[in-house]
């Protein structure tokens, strides 16, 4: 079904509750009365061309994400065209999202921060490999199940970035929000899509691990922003709440340059996040055969030197 056709069986529904408003429209919670499931309605006004377009564009994005579908990317069920409104149906995801699971100057635990990143890394993995980029991730975007499965959410500034013979198209628009975009954004240069979408997510691992922002934008006149290009002393939040082998990951991560900023797939594979993905299981195994292994050494314990690892201190 295309953005400009009408569902063959529009759902027949009722409006529980709004879950949100903003200058697009509102987010409706609705009912299916024939079986009761829950669904989230975008409810648009409508108005001038340029601005329908969009929404449509916006459908048909996630229509073609949702034809093969991704657990940590919402699906879409159906669009619906009337006279004063346009309609984007959608799955519910009943958790909220991950912004109200930060706590201010704390964050979250490293391993709840850690489980989140992965399954956002995940859902770009998809979006990337099918062409797109979506060029807003931050935790408003990121929706919650009760089960703690993120959803990403929110394609409005989503575009296709990559042709079916992948030729790569570089993109001109500056769009985002100020605190997720990556520096590139911020200069008169065309840039490559992917590389927006890692800024965003590791600023959003920053803000999970420490509850704070790391600068107020990625330009020079930043002084926060100035520091972290200029190799300083780190020695201000959020940096003064990691480990050298964190901020470490951070740099390939967050790099200002593009080229040299590291993949969804290098990161998956990075060190850092390698443990952190082990088992409870694996890790107690691994901790039992290290602690055989002292035991059996001639070495006095008081003469082992502990070794750095990629696990961060206590917030």
């Amino acid at each position: 079904m295309s953005a400009t056709q009408k569902p063959t069986a529009e759902p027949k529904f009722r409006v529980v509750r709004t879950l949100g408003k903003g200058a697009f429209g509102k987010v409706l919670l609705i009912r299916k009365t024939e079986n009761g499931n829950s669904l989230v309605a975008k409810k648009i006004p409508v108005q001038d061309e340029n601005r329908n377009q969009a929404v449509k564009k916006e459908y048909q994005i996630q229509e073609n994400l949702s034809k093969t579908g991704n657990p940590h990317v919402v699906k879409t069920i159906a669009m619906r065209t009337e006279s004063k409104f346009l309609y984007i149906f959608l799955e519910y995801v009943d958790g909220g999202n991950l912004a109200k699971k930060i706590k201010p100057n704390f964050g979250m635990k490293p391993e709840q921060a850690e489980h989140y990143f992965l399954q956002i890394l995940d859902g770009l993995q998809f979006i990337h490999g099918n062409g797109y980029v979506h060029r807003d991730i931050k935790p408003d975007n990121l929706l919650l199940t009760k089960k703690d499965t993120i959803k990403i959410s929110d394609f409005g500034f989503a575009r296709l970035y990559r042709a079916a013979d992948g030729t790569e198209t570089l993109l001109s628009d500056k769009v985002g929000t100020k605190d997720y975009k990556a520096p590139e954004l911020f200069k008169k240069e065309n840039y490559r899509g992917p590389p927006i979408d890692v800024w965003s997510s590791g600023i959003t691992l920053v803000t999970l691990l420490t509850g704070v922002f790391p600068w107020d934008c990625a330009e020079h006149n930043d002084q926060s922003y100035n520091k972290w290009t200029s190799g300083s002393e780190l020695d201000e939040l959020p940096w003064n709440k990691m480990d050298q082998v964190t901020i470490d990951f951070f740099k390939e991560v967050l790099t200002d340059e593009p080229e040299k900023r590291a993949t969804v797939e290098q990161i998956k594979s990075h060190p850092w996040l390698e443990e952190k993905k082990q088992t409870p299981t694996a890790v107690k195994e691994k901790n039992l055969k290290r602690k055989e292994n002292n035991s059996n050494s001639e070495v006095p314990e008081s003469d082992v030197q502990p070794t750095s690892n990629a696990k961060r201190q206590k917030l």
